[in-house]
């Protein structure tokens, strides 16, 4: 986490609904849209999966959060994501990663979904902005 305020870019926040701003970073109108701040943090959400998008030079993958907020992931990621919360714990200490990062995936019923809950932050790769699994430790 101590590397959240290393980084060389600002951090974007909406400010119609404080969420992060997940997109293309040379929009025209992101001035007016977005609030700016050199202050990242890590932030506690729950998503489920909605699909992916063609990005400019890769896919990326759409998560949306409890209000319906939808947020673009890089297939890294996803990636990430994936390993973190399939790989059982044995593997995860044999390969160091146990306990960096908080997320969990949560198994609704009555047809709710698969949901992954934890901290997240706000990257920027290339040109977009993306969220990915913090590291929390």
């Amino acid at each position: 986490m101590k590397k959240l305020s290393k980084r060389n870019y600002p951090s974007l926040t909406l400010v119609s609904n404080g969420k992060w701003y997940t997109g293309y970073s040379e929009q025209y109108d992101l001035k007016d849209k977005c609030f700016f701040s050199d202050d990242h943090e890590v932030r506690f959400l729950r998503l489920q999966y909605n699909g992916f998008t063609r990005g400019r030079s890769a896919a990326n993958i759409i998560m949306v959060d409890r209000e319906g907020f939808k947020y673009m992931m890089s297939l890294s990621a996803f990636d990430l994501l994936m390993q973190v919360t399939d790989m059982g714990v044995q593997r995860q200490k044999e390969e160091g990663s146990y306990d960096k990062y908080d997320i969990s995936r949560l198994t609704g019923l009555n047809g709710q979904g698969v949901s992954y809950e934890g901290m997240y932050c706000q990257v920027k790769q290339g040109q977009n902005y993306f969220i990915q699994p913090a590291k929390v430790r």
